[in-house]
């Protein structure tokens, strides 16, 4: 097999197809998972000091 005989837009299609399905059948337990939450809340604070540093320097 050579790198020209693989569909790469059908193997990212697989793949994401296989990813939605895990996803869908461990969504809860790992949105309720601590290590989940910590790293939301830890962005979460990120993303509020980039948005207000982003708004100083170009809302001027």
């Amino acid at each position: 097999m050579t790198v020209q005989d693989v569909d790469f837009e059908a193997t990212m299609a697989a793949k994401l197809a296989i990813a939605k399905k895990i996803c869908h059948l461990e969504k809860d337990e790992l949105l309720n998972s601590s290590p989940f939450l910590n790293s939301f809340l830890i962005l979460k604070y990120i993303y509020i000091i980039f948005s207000y540093l982003g708004c100083l320097h170009f809302c001027v």
